[in-house]
């Protein structure tokens, strides 16, 4: 996915840095889920967030979601692995 997006995103801490913006699943023009690469403190994370804005014309704004390490990704991916087995 295009970094073009990352300058389009508002984050809440200025400390933190986007690597890259890796997925978005858009569920209306100003609600989305994003996972995006990011950097803070020298540590990169994973973080799966909601994103928000008033109107399609405003960037979007950092919502509710979690900022996971390595460990705590791998393991919320065996977890959606075995979900998704039961679905």
């Amino acid at each position: 996915m295009s970094n073009e997006m990352s300058n389009e995103l508002k984050l809440n801490d200025e400390n933190v840095e986007i690597i890259e913006v890796v997925g978005e699943i858009l569920k209306s023009r100003t609600q989305s889920v994003k996972v995006i690469v990011l950097k803070k403190d020298n540590e990169k994370f994973v973080s799966i967030q909601k994103w928000w804005r008033k109107s399609s014309e405003e960037p979007w704004l950092e919502g509710k979601g979690f900022h996971l390490n390595l460990k705590e990704t791998v393991d919320v991916q065996n977890f959606l692995a075995k979900a998704l087995e039961l679905t």
